[in-house]
């Protein structure tokens, strides 16, 4: 009777063990022959922005005709000399700049060097050979930098009269405890120009064949004014020429003209603000724009440049407007003290493409291995993403294993714009397994992405730079999935094309970042004395979510658990991990209870009724059944015979799980039999 017992025990574990086991695969599917997209390639201002902010920024409403960040606030002149780390001064002119209006005060000066020096070996280059906007994102995001000026001055390490720079080995430890933190940044749209009959004509992509009308391009310039007023400087990549063609050394204007001929990117500077009223007098007597106006920008070639190491960069220049980037969120740490303890993260690099698999949501997870301390919990409390084009988000979290198909939701996001963010839970989640997992699912209407740092090189992909030649990666890492069914580890997958060509990915990484903190072990319980919430008042639209988060004093609290309630669930909903949706129009309130202590917070839920003005369209429909889905798809393909690619792994997955189930059941069932029989004979 035992070895029945035995085996009935056996079927049950195979039971559960077929109904949570992940599915792999090695190859996926498309049916179109581009699923890779170099990232800030062809932005485009439908791609980059909300639906609502489109929807906004395209009405004419008024800005101001002029303004300069350098009235409200002291911003250093800088001056390179003669080395190649213009990138550098523009980057640490950014981070001044946005942190001074941020914040309110006065920023440190932060090192160009160290930027330059940091960023060697990782990103393959060597000194002085230049860089851009993205690698110093990479280098702030990735726990490197930025440190202040006085921890590797310019000076000590660049001799102007021979023009050289110091061997990294001469100058000590370059890893230095970083001075603030970049939490959010932008990517604007790319505006290209050219000319036809006198007229600037305006280009969303590089190769001319998608135009923008002028009250578009207006109301990108809008966008990057905005900014400027609200957030501080904006870096531009940029082709300079000192030759009196293109710049006017006596009023200190300049503008490249040569639309047909574009050279390549040579130079980075600093936006600072803008004049609509600069007249096309000021500019050289071979390249007078066609209308007034001019971007006021900061160089980096000391004060005696231009009028006061300023120029004024005419709107219609050609290359002042493709590649424009800005920080939303940075705040400089006191006493060196980070926000956080430990960074788990593969993609070192930064994002270099967004890869697209056909469908309106995909998935991305990372497996990361703990860092266990003695003596010392481990708490998840922010998650990193590089996001190419606007999406919607939602995070999932196992704090157990490795198990994807564990994981739980813990935040949402209708829509996050192209460029870094920093997602801060709702409270932070204990680690307890000695793996976790992040997932994150990508959700654009028109086509989803998932961002990535790629090794061109290594993935036999075409690239004209070499800076991500020394990205790396290990299998069992990042993994990608079109259904959240079926997983394919991202570092050997092979992309199979509709028109027979294969992609096989290599030394490729989801750009997925996991930020901890430790907290000591204690022997008798921290009590929490106050709960605080992000915020005490929220409008929302019906349908659409938001994540509450609760911060519990004091910050060694031992059980950190919060319970969630709302006064009316049929107003608003709220989960166990402080997201919130709205449901119908109304108010309710939203309650944080601390499980130590019983300490309240509330935020009151104002739901009102959605409109297209508003609608951000990125989130995908949830009310629809698997079927109805289904039959959605098909019908905007007009059944395309290649969909059942995509429906397919889903299916089958699942038809082959119920199979094996019910043979479990039917096995199961002639054991009981047999044992019953058994019984009675006996």
């Amino acid at each position: 009777m035992k070895k029945y017992r035995n085996f009935v025990i056996f079927l049950i574990l195979m039971f559960n063990l077929i109904l949570t086991s992940q599915t792999y695969a090695t190859e996926i599917e498309v049916n179109d022959n581009s699923p890779i997209i170099k990232v800030n390639e062809d932005l485009t201002l439908k791609d980059s922005i909300k639906r609502s902010k489109y929807n906004r920024i395209l009405k004419a409403t008024e800005i101001e005709n002029t303004y300069n960040l350098n009235d409200s606030q002291s911003i250093r002149v800088k001056n390179q000399k003669t080395s190649s780390c213009c990138w550098g001064f523009s980057f640490s002119t950014l981070l001044e700049t946005s942190i001074a209006k941020q914040s309110g005060k006065q920023s440190k000066e932060y090192s160009p060097m160290h930027m330059e020096y940091s960023t060697l070996k990782l990103f393959n280059r060597t000194l002085g050979s230049g860089a851009g906007p993205s690698i110093a994102t990479a280098y702030c995001v990735n726990g490197m930098g930025p440190v202040e000026e006085a921890k590797l001055p310019f000076n000590n390490v660049y001799d102007d009269i021979n023009h050289t720079y110091k061997n990294i080995e001469s100058i000590g430890d370059i890893n230095k405890n970083i001075d603030a933190r970049i939490k959010d940044t932008v990517i604007f749209p790319h505006v290209y120009k050219g000319v036809n009959g006198g007229n600037i004509n305006y280009f969303s992509k590089e190769d001319r064949t998608q135009s923008y009308t002028l009250t578009e391009v207006n109301a990108i310039r809008k966008l990057i004014k905005e900014h400027i007023k609200n957030y501080g400087a904006i870096s531009a990549d940029f082709y300079m020429d000192m030759s009196n063609k293109y710049y006017n050394s006596s009023t200190g204007a300049y503008n490249y003209n040569e639309y047909e001929n574009k050279s390549t990117m040579n130079h980075v500077v600093t936006i600072v603000g803008w004049d609509d009223n600069y007249q096309t007098s000021n500019f050289s007597n071979s390249s007078v724009p066609k209308d007034k106006g001019a971007y006021i920008v900061l160089n980096s070639y000391g004060n005696d440049f231009g009028k006061n190491g300023y120029m004024y960069v005419s709107y219609e220049d050609v290359c002042i407007e493709e590649n424009l980037m800005g920080l939303t969120s940075v705040e400089e740490y006191k006493n060196e003290k980070k926000d956080y303890d430990k960074l788990y993260q593969y993609d070192e690099l930064g994002m270099n493409a967004g890869v697209t698999l056909g469908g309106t949501s995909l998935y991305a997870a990372n497996k990361y291995t703990r860092e266990n301390i003695n003596n010392k919990d481990e708490y998840l409390n922010e998650v990193g993403l590089y996001i190419s084009e606007t999406s919607g988000i939602e995070v999932y979290i196992n704090a157990e294993d490795e198990n994807i198909e564990n994981c739980k939701l813990v935040s949402t996001l209708s829509a996050l714009e192209p460029g870094y963010h920093v997602i801060k839970l709702s409270t932070p989640i204990k680690l307890t397994g000695n793996k976790f997992v992040i997932k994150v699912k990508y959700i654009n209407q028109e086509q989803a992405s998932i961002p990535m740092e790629i090794n061109y090189k290594s993935s036999n992909l075409e690239d004209t730079s070499a800076f991500y030649n020394n990205a790396t990666a290990n299998d069992d890492e990042c993994f990608i999935s079109k259904d959240n069914i079926t997983w394919s580890d991202v570092n050997k997958l092979t992309i199979k094309f509709s028109d027979g060509q294969n992609l096989n990915l290599k030394d490729a990484s989801n750009c997925i970042k996991a930020f901890t903190i430790y907290q000591e072990k204690t022997i008798e319980d921290v009590a929490v004395k106050e709960i605080k919430l992000n915020k005490e008042h929220i409008t929302l639209n019906v349908g659409d979510s938001e994540t509450l988060i609760a911060t519990i004093y004091p910050e060694n609290v031992t059980n950190k658990k919060v319970r969630w309630n709302s006064s009316n669930e049929k107003i608003a909903t709220i989960t166990e991990t402080g997201i919130i949706t709205a449901k119908s129009e109304g108010t309710t309130t939203i309650s944080a209870v601390t499980e130590n202590g019983n300490k309240i917070a509330t935020c009151k839920v104002t739901v009102i009724t959605k409109t297209n003005s508003d609608d951000d369209i990125y989130k995908e429909n949830n009310e629809l059944n698997s079927n109805e889905a289904q039959k959605d798809i098909i019908n905007t393909t007009n059944n395309d015979k290649t969909i059942a690619k995509t429906i397919l792994p889903y299916a089958g997955t699942k038809i082959i799980k119920i199979i094996i189930l019910l043979m479990s059941l039917g096995i199961m069932g002639v054991m009981f039999l047999k044992y019953t029989n058994l019984r009675n004979i006996k």
